[in-house]
């Protein structure tokens, strides 16, 4: 559905032309296009990579992976639908041109299967699930730190490097991939470090009590989605670039731009994860929708229902 409106768009957008230049020569335009071809070889590339696991043998369950793969590529699909209709303006609502049905219709995938918010609840618990049971067994043995004396020290500076923004980078992703994306292989480390240590926190901030808190285990979803999207578009641009495929180098390009855009969210989220709900305005939020709940709507009195002469 992107490829076709991009497609369609962009034919539109070099024929068209306003203030005596093509849309094709503006700024935001382009800006619009370049994120809907963004999200359309993001959500390719995520689900060549889940059908490739599905078909080695090698993984028991994707179930996972799948939901990212849903998450991802209907929030980008609707979106990009949206954008493509904005750069056509009225022109976009004529029965005429497909836009205005292909938003309606991509709407629909945010919900069906499973809505997002649900799917982003199942891709969070069912990590923090694995990595609980893993932490269980640390933390038997921090507690006996006479026993594991190497492991309470390298803990305490692991602890100590993220409290200050800087894991060790010792996963050498880099050696996997082309020399040329050396830069975004080691922001996907990062994020894959960050998002341990802030597993780690919301355990043990929460405990049980995790699975009702649905705002920090969103975050932590959508820091998993960003990772994800890293590893599809990094790997693929690597094989694309190495095996000499046409416009490889607008591959490689592509990758490290999504490889930027989603290091800057996997930042945000986990500053917001460290800041915890008093100051992330978690809890403002659940008090303003309780007022809304308690009044049956909107609570604010009309400004007009009592004026000042």
């Amino acid at each position: 559905m992107l490829r076709r409106l991009l497609k369609l768009t962009t034919e539109h957008a070099i024929t068209r032309h306003q203030f005596g230049k093509s849309l094709s020569q503006f700024g935001l335009i382009k800006h619009k296009i370049a994120q809907v071809a963004l999200d359309a070889y993001v959500m390719e590339s995520m689900a060549y990579m889940t059908a490739g696991m599905l078909d080695s043998n090698a993984y028991e369950d994707c179930a996972v992976e799948a939901a990212i793969v849903k998450i991802f590529s209907s929030e980008a699909c609707y979106s990009g639908a949206s954008e493509c209709l904005q750069i056509l303006g009225g022109l976009g609502y004529m029965k005429d041109y497909p836009y205005e049905r292909m938003l309606r219709d991509s709407r629909i995938l945010l919900i069906f299967e499973g809505t997002n918010e649900i799917l982003r609840l199942f891709v969070a618990l069912m990590g923090i699930q694995t990595a609980g049971k893993e932490l269980r067994e640390l933390v038997k043995k921090l507690r006996t730190p006479f026993e594991f004396p190497g492991l309470v020290v390298r803990k305490s500076l692991e602890r100590w490097r993220n409290k200050r923004a800087e894991p060790k980078l010792k996963l050498h992703l880099d050696e996997f991939l082309h020399p040329s994306l050396k830069g975004s292989a080691r922001k996907l480390e990062y994020s894959v470090l960050r998002l341990q240590y802030i597993v780690e926190l919301v355990l043990q901030r929460h405990g049980a009590k995790i699975v009702d808190a649905q705002q920090e285990l969103a975050r932590v979803a959508n820091i998993v989605i960003d990772i994800y999207a890293m590893t599809a578009v990094l790997s693929r641009s690597s094989r694309a670039y190495c095996t000499g495929m046409r416009n490889a180098q607008d591959e490689v390009l592509m990758a490290d731009t999504v490889t930027a855009l989603a290091f800057e969210r996997v930042q945000k989220n986990v500053k917001e994860l460290e800041t915890g709900m008093l100051n992330n305005l978690d809890c403002q939020y659940l008090q303003i929708a309780d007022r809304v709940f308690e009044s049956k709507g909107y609570p604010i009195e009309h400004p007009l229902v009592r004026t000042i002469w």
